[in-house]
């Protein structure tokens, strides 16, 4: 007894795409809330946040700028 190989089944295309659609998920909470860091526009040097606090404006002296609103002391 040999045995026979079963023919593909054609499918509909609507039954493709009902079995294509997913299931929307739940939306959920945000884990944590992001901080927005400020950057300078021209370099992206930080201006606010730890590492501008800790590291760039004691080692580097960047500080924001007084006279151009988005960037630092140096590309001004």
């Amino acid at each position: 007894m040999a045995r026979v190989k079963k023919r593909a089944r054609k499918i509909s295309r609507k039954k493709v795409k009902a079995r294509k659609v997913k299931k929307k998920k739940a939306p959920c909470k945000p884990c944590s809330i992001k901080v927005k860091i400020k950057k300078c526009r021209k370099c992206k040097v930080p201006l606010s946040g730890r590492f501008h606090k800790y590291i760039v404006r004691p080692l580097f002296g960047v500080k924001p700028s007084k006279k151009k609103k988005g960037h630092c002391n140096k590309c001004d």
